[in-house]
């Protein structure tokens, strides 16, 4: 339980600077468009920070964990993480995921994903190949 709670607590710790940055983006009709590109440079920062002490390889670790709060809070992270198409940290992605060759993290998510659709009344479009 304990080590629950601190990989919740780090998720989250690491989530924080990517929030604050983008809490500081206008959300005004009138907004200034050099005020949203000094945002997202700041965005970029963060991510090539966190990127340079290997978070996206924490997360996809994190993904398989078996504790469902700290599936959902690694996502969280992997969205942030991605946000704005920043292509440095969706290499370090491509990279972990070929590096690690953990084909788990995409059964393990599709496990997830239909765990919890099969108590919607739309389950049956999950069994039907597209």
């Amino acid at each position: 339980m304990v080590q629950f709670e601190l990989d919740l607590k780090h998720l989250r710790l690491l989530r924080a600077p990517i929030s604050n940055e983008l809490l500081r983006m206008p959300t005004n009709s009138k907004y200034n468009e050099e005020e949203i590109r000094a945002v997202a440079r700041g965005i970029a920062k963060v991510q090539n920070d966190l990127n340079a002490i290997n978070v996206p390889a924490v997360i996809l670790i994190m993904c398989t964990s078996p504790e469902e709060f700290t599936v959902r809070a690694s996502l969280r992270l992997l969205a942030m993480m991605l946000h704005g198409g920043n292509r440095e940290i969706q290499n370090s992605f491509l990279f972990s995921f070929k590096a690690t060759r953990n084909e788990g993290f995409f059964l393990d998510l599709r496990d997830r994903i239909v765990r919890k659709t099969q108590n919607s009344p739309y389950f049956f479009l999950c069994l039907q190949p597209f």
